[in-house]
């Protein structure tokens, strides 16, 4: 809090733009970003969740691959990189969405089964 007191102006406008990180409350940003992001990822998760599940699944890799992650004020990093978390909180919408019951469904077609048990009989 001292940021407030000694530069309250750029304090405040650091904390609209959501880089400001008041001490264990980290994770406010992270829910603030989450949440206003989530309308267009609802959107296509409607209407090809597998594809929206899998382009989350890609962006985490990405984020974690190459270090990505969103500045904060005065200085460093965001605590809960948005970039990461975010695949939490599609797949908590991709699975509210019907998403495993999806996959049980064609992963327990006859054939695959039977695939599966000749293979693991063969020690693969």
């Amino acid at each position: 809090m001292a940021g407030l007191v000694e530069n309250p102006i750029e304090t405040l406008r650091q904390g609209l733009l959501l880089k400001f990180k008041p001490v264990n409350l980290d994770v406010l940003p992270l829910y603030i970003a989450l949440m206003g992001l989530f309308p267009p990822v609802l959107w296509m998760m409607l209407r090809q969740p597998g594809l929206t599940m899998l382009a989350s699944v890609a962006l985490w890799l990405a984020a974690r691959q190459f270090g990505w992650n969103l500045p904060a004020y005065p200085a460093g990093t965001w605590y809960f990189n948005p970039y990461c978390w975010q695949v939490l909180f599609v797949f908590g919408s991709w699975c509210a969405l019907g998403g495993p019951e999806r996959i049980s469904r064609s992963s327990m077609h006859p054939s695959r089964f039977t695939f599966a048990l000749r293979t693991s009989s063969w020690g693969w």
